[in-house]
């Protein structure tokens, strides 16, 4: 596991100064220079993919449509600093294409999970009835913490009524989408969305969860996501993208 900080302050200033070699840019202030280098930290998810994704030389990915399961909108979601300024749209982060839904084009735009102080589904299930090498979820996890108690897990359900689990755990696979430190594995990466015009600090993190299908050879029939409704975590799921083995 990697572990990704972003200084704050003065210290910030001269840690993009040096990490971007922008002493020679022609730029009018140090204002200037600060955005052009903090806007390089959102160039990240596009430059970078999952390792798994190296096996295979032609890629069938499956862009799970979610509109239909939407209950809430980024702009209007919990925080002062919420998820208004996210790019919508077809994007592509770590070799995975997502769908972010725009509300020009949705009366909502995320799927919001029940919590104790969240409103949303305590679970729903999606339809999928495809073989699939794996699942990437585009998501944000609000008020996630290690004293925090609740289940929250997506379940893959195949056609021969056997079923696989992802439980989401903190520290392991769910961090909170406010800390200016972030964590990524070989299936955890993260995608920053800013909460201003300006591309300085602070930033809201997304993550981008992957699933390995142990049994690609069978159909899953749908994916499952279920919460107890306990504790103050919620999870958003902004878009889901699958690796069909077809």
């Amino acid at each position: 596991m990697s572990i990704h900080i972003l200084i704050g302050g003065g210290k910030l200033i001269f840690f993009l100064y040096l990490s971007f070699n922008l002493f020679n840019e022609n730029l009018s202030s140090i204002e200037d220079i600060v955005q052009k280098a903090a806007k390089r930290l959102f160039e990240k998810p596009y430059k970078e993919k999952f390792i798994f994704l190296d096996n295979f030389k032609e890629k069938n990915f499956y862009i799970v449509d979610i509109r239909n399961y939407c209950n809430g909108n980024f702009s209007k979601w919990v925080g002062t600093h919420n998820l208004k300024y996210i790019e919508t749209g077809e994007k592509n982060y770590y070799g995975v294409p997502f769908k972010i839904l725009s509300e020009s084009e949705n009366q909502y735009t995320c799927i919001m999970t029940k919590s104790e102080i969240l409103d949303g589904h305590l679970n729903f299930s999606i339809p999928v009835e495809k073989r699939v090498y794996s699942v990437y979820f585009l998501i944000a996890n609000y008020n996630a913490a290690l004293e925090e108690k609740g289940e929250r897990r997506f379940m893959f359900k195949y056609e021969d009524g056997k079923s696989e689990n992802l439980e989401l755990i903190y520290g392991i696979n769910m961090f909170d989408w406010f800390p200016q430190e972030r964590k990524e594995t070989d299936d955890l990466k993260y995608v920053l969305v800013r909460t201003s015009e300006s591309f300085l600090p602070p930033y809201r993190n997304l993550y981008i969860l992957q699933w390995k299908n142990p049994y690609p050879e069978k159909t899953i029939k749908d994916i499952e996501f279920y919460s107890d409704g306990k504790g103050m975590r919620a999870t958003i799921i902004i878009g889901i993208t699958l690796l069909l083995n077809e």
